[in-house]
């Protein structure tokens, strides 16, 4: 009793180290975001079109690398402070066409491997009101594709994200990797997204990529029914679904 209480000591003192060893290297992190980075930042919000001060932050991003090598072995989750992405983010709502900002947005979420919370909420919020500018999509798309989970506060975007563009594959393929990367997303949403899958067909009956759609997104649902188990009779299912909507 006494070695497998210390045995689950021991695991639980390691826990504890890493995570305050990955809090410290975080901060470090925060520390050239808030020291180096926000300061370019601020100028070229005022002056847009400076070319130096954009490469500057290209630069300066060479020290997030230099951090992020020397903590590989302790595997840190990096996601951008709520600031530095308020920053960005702010910049091109003001901006929406700027492709330096747009450049520099893309390199500082290319070296994240998760982008917690409030990011996502601040770049919800900036999608929906730049729908129409492709690279608003784009970088909704990179945050999607560099974090390793979400939280179902992602999934209702995703839906508006259908609805403006509800045959695009590009766009299905973002919906399901982000509803596959939701935590503890439940059958309801699964459901849900199903359910919108066949809307799109219902109006796009002949559409080759809306048929596709309903096969992936409906995998991914009868999967999360039968503990990621897909039978015979699923498929069965869908494909029937497919052919009532084409039908139509």
């Amino acid at each position: 009793m006494e070695i497998v209480l210390v045995f689950f000591g021991c695991i639980f003192f390691a826990i504890i180290y890493v995570v305050l060893v990955q809090f410290t290297q975080g901060k470090e992190i925060n520390k050239i975001e808030n020291e180096q980075l926000k300061p370019v930042l601020e100028n070229l919000y005022n002056n847009p079109k400076c070319v130096s001060q954009h490469k500057e932050f290209l630069v300066k991003l060479k020290g997030i690398d230099l951090k992020l090598d020397k903590f590989k072995e302790s595997k840190l989750v990096y996601s951008p402070s709520e600031n530095i992405l308020k920053l960005l983010i702010k910049h091109l709502d003001k901006y929406p066409i700027d492709t330096l900002a747009h450049e520099r947005f893309m390199n500082l979420v290319d070296r994240a491997n998760q982008i917690n919370e409030p990011g996502f909420k601040l770049l919800i919020q900036h999608l929906e009101r730049n729908f129409d500018h492709p690279s608003a999509n784009e970088r909704f798309a990179q945050c999607i594709n560099n974090s390793q989970f979400l939280t179902v506060v992602i999934f209702e975007p995703l839906l508006k994200y259908l609805d403006k563009y509800p045959t695009d594959p590009l766009v299905h393929k973002v919906f399901i990797q982000g509803v596959n990367k939701i935590i503890l997303s439940g059958n309801n949403l699964s459901g849900r997204a199903y359910t919108k899958s066949l809307e799109i067909l219902e109006k796009n009956s002949n559409n080759i990529n809306a048929k596709k759609f309903v096969l992936d997104v409906g995998r991914w649902h009868f999967g999360k029914l039968r503990s990621g188990k897909v039978t015979i009779y699923d498929e069965q299912a869908i494909q029937n679904d497919i052919a009532v909507r084409s039908s139509q």
